[in-house]
């Protein structure tokens, strides 16, 4: 979704770029926007030679995101980054911008958190014994058509009524569009003032689980569903029964487990670094749900 909006911006500003894609990838996604398609994998290192050939700036998006298989997150999102990261700087290029995931600052990391986490980190040893500068966004829930987050919330919304966390933390959901103009934005931090740590995208309001489903079903102009506020254990309890069961949740047990913890959020170095001005939440889910 990300790379699909960006692809679009770039060609916008008639920029010349590639945009690495998997051989099973859908080429239609991207048709239009001027950009040279060119095959490779993160997996295989010697893939990435040629389409790094002369590159000066790369953007770094690819990743796993909802694997079956929990090693697939190593391997994709921690090894896949260090190949990458190694080919680019073996290749010259200046600049990295690596999208990352806020779920990094959390205390309860999971599988997926764990490796954005420990490609973070790759990215600031590169950047420390190499020529290559690296610049790290921290993400939230990113808001956009075709978001897998906003499925999720819309089925929610249809709901009657829908029980949520007692306490649960508070979420920023930013647009893609702002993600998008971030990234660009990244790659003009001057050298001296480039930070040695991410740099924080929050949405310009927080809100909780319960808050967010209400705010969708008002963009939809739904009836709101009823918030039932159990406590966390009740939910992980009846979430993991209807698992067993074979019925499909749209919230697991692994979710409810980290919605009760508050992400830490620093909007200083966004705003001071790239004129970070986050769309409203209402505007966002206008944006996202209504196809414009």
């Amino acid at each position: 979704m990300v790379g699909r909006h960006l692809c679009r911006i770039l060609s916008k500003r008639k920029l010349r770029f590639r945009a690495l894609v998997r051989p099973t990838s859908d080429r239609s996604l991207l048709e239009g926007f001027g950009g040279w398609l060119i095959e490779g994998d993160l997996t295989r290192p010697e893939s990435l030679k040629q389409p790094l050939e002369g590159v000066r700036q790369v953007i770094h998006l690819a990743g796993a995101v909802r694997a079956q298989d929990p090693s697939l997150y190593s391997t994709v999102n921690t090894q896949g980054t260090e190949n990458l990261l190694r080919a680019a700087n073996d290749a010259g290029a200046e600049r990295l911008v690596l999208l990352s995931s806020d779920t990094v600052a959390k205390v309860d990391r999971d599988a997926y958190a764990t490796s954005k986490a420990a490609s973070e980190q790759e990215a600031w040893r590169v950047a420390r014994e190499g020529s290559l500068t690296c610049v790290v966004l921290r993400a939230p829930m990113i808001l956009g058509p075709g978001s897998r987050h906003l499925r999720v919330l819309q089925r929610l919304a249809r709901l009657p009524a829908v029980p949520v966390p007692r306490g649960a933390a508070r979420r920023r959901p930013v647009w893609v569009g702002d993600v998008s103009h971030a990234l660009l934005q990244a790659l003009q931090i001057p050298q001296e003032a480039l930070p040695n740590t991410a740099i924080d995208l929050g949405g310009a309001e927080a809100l909780s689980l319960g808050e967010l489903i209400q705010a969708v079903a008002k963009c939809r102009q739904q009836r709101p569903p009823k918030l039932l506020h159990v406590t966390p254990r009740s939910l992980t309890a009846v979430a993991g029964l209807m698992e067993q069961l074979g019925f499909s949740l749209p919230v697991g047990r692994k979710v409810v487990s980290s919605l009760t913890e508050e992400i830490p959020y620093d909007p200083g170095p966004a705003s001071k670094l790239i004129n970070w001005e986050p769309t409203p939440l209402t505007s966002a889910l206008d944006l996202s749900l209504n196809d414009h």
